[in-house]
């Protein structure tokens, strides 16, 4: 999977901008402010994903323009295909459309164009609060199993419903209302058994490639593992996805639900689920969220999200595009080495302030981002004078 060519104009900074990108690695650089992470932002929002800086659509309009308009050629699934979004100032409606045809929903994009993100804030993924973990196994089960996102979705709408509830009983004991609380219940343990077993699927796929990657990374000192820990199943999650577990798996977590419903009612939200699942890394058998160093979350952060598009092309037999925004200044110079020698086989875009960070290490196409323009090599004298004023009035 690739981006071949990206046209941005009006998007937040990024102005009648226009690059055909390498299939391999691309250094999107220039100094802070000129647009590098709308760049990257932009074909993120390509995915059908939201903003991973929070931008509201609104916001998407740069100022003095009258609509924001994003469009990449792609090829995915041994096909060139092409999403365009076009957001109108006058109307805010989002208009867009896969291959010249409207779509109805965001979903048919993101089953059809994949990226894997990596910016600092991943870099917390290990350390950071479970929901960062839950989010990431979330996002990356999405990406391999087409019915996830649907139960993801239902889950968080009944447990909406239901935590509502159990807040207006106001600890009150009294006031419980079983039947109401089951009707939710049961969509709750339907989507929530289902994400537990491809949530522990996944995790299986995870132990297997984090632990080559970070064997080669630490050159076989340390030894990674990884365990998956369901509120409702427990620790030990594996036999539900096999056959030593005999008992229906959604009628278990009903009972479960069941179970904590006092305490649920106490504390004014549902205390179980797999809105409170979480997995832990261990390195040496001891929990990096705990006891490991800075370097060693950083690195089991790196593991995750390389082992994230193996498991992708394992299911599809094409990487997804990896965007890279800001990461390797974070990182020292083995750790940027150790990515830029795992990902050979994929399309990266990688920003920086200094290309010669990792042009020097790798044959990459670098492309400047100097006042919300893409330059391509060479290109810039022609648009640009000596005094930096804009040739042919193009400003």
């Amino acid at each position: 999977m690739y981006v071949g060519r990206i046209y941005v104009d009006g998007f937040k900074n990024l102005d009648n901008t226009c690059v055909n990108l390498d299939k391999g690695i691309n250094i999107i650089w220039g100094n802070n402010a000129q647009g590098k992470t709308n760049f990257i932002e932009a074909i993120w929002l390509c995915t059908g994903c939201h903003s991973f800086r929070g931008t509201k659509e609104k916001d998407w309009i740069g100022f003095n323009k009258n609509a924001s308009d994003i469009k990449i050629n792609f090829q995915a699934h041994s096909r060139m295909q092409q999403i365009e979004m076009i957001l109108p100032r006058d109307t805010l409606k989002k208009n867009t459309l896969l291959n010249c045809i409207p779509v109805n929903s965001m979903a048919e994009l993101f089953n059809t164009f994949s990226c894997i993100l990596f910016t600092p804030d991943h870099l917390d993924l290990v350390k950071g609060a479970p929901e960062k973990r839950r989010d990431f196994l979330d996002m990356a089960v999405s990406q391999i199993r087409r019915g996830y996102l649907n139960a993801l979705n239902t889950y968080n709408d009944a447990l909406y419903q239901r935590n509502t509830l159990l807040k207006n009983y106001g600890g009150d004991m009294s006031k419980y209302d079983k039947d109401q609380i089951e009707a939710w219940d049961m969509q709750i343990a339907n989507a929530g058994a289902y994400m537990s077993i491809y949530r522990t699927f996944y995790c299986e796929n995870l132990k297997k490639y984090i632990g080559i990657s970070y064997d080669r990374l630490t050159s076989g000192k340390e030894k990674i593992s990884l365990e998956y820990e369901s509120t409702v199943f427990g620790k030990d999650i594996k036999p539900i996805i096999s056959n030593e577990y005999h008992h229906d798996r959604t009628d278990y977590y009903m009972k479960k639900l069941g179970e904590s419903a006092e305490d649920d009612v106490r504390m004014g939200y549902t205390t179980i689920g797999v809105h409170r699942d979480d997995f832990t890394i261990c390195i040496d058998g001891h929990p990096v969220r705990v006891f490991g160093s800075q370097g060693q979350a950083r690195s089991a952060a790196i593991v995750l999200k390389l082992a994230q598009a193996e498991i992708f092309n394992d299911t599809y037999k094409e990487y997804p595009v990896m965007l890279f925004d800001d990461v390797m200044s974070e990182l020292d110079e083995s750790r940027q080495d150790f990515i830029l020698n795992s990902i050979e086989n994929m399309q990266v875009l990688i920003t920086c302030c200094d290309k010669n960070i990792i042009c020097s290490k790798k044959k990459t196409k670098d492309i400047e981002i100097l006042k919300g323009y893409a330059f391509e090599p060479g290109e810039k004298k022609k648009f640009l004078r000596p005094d930096g004023t804009w040739r042919n009035g193009r400003r």
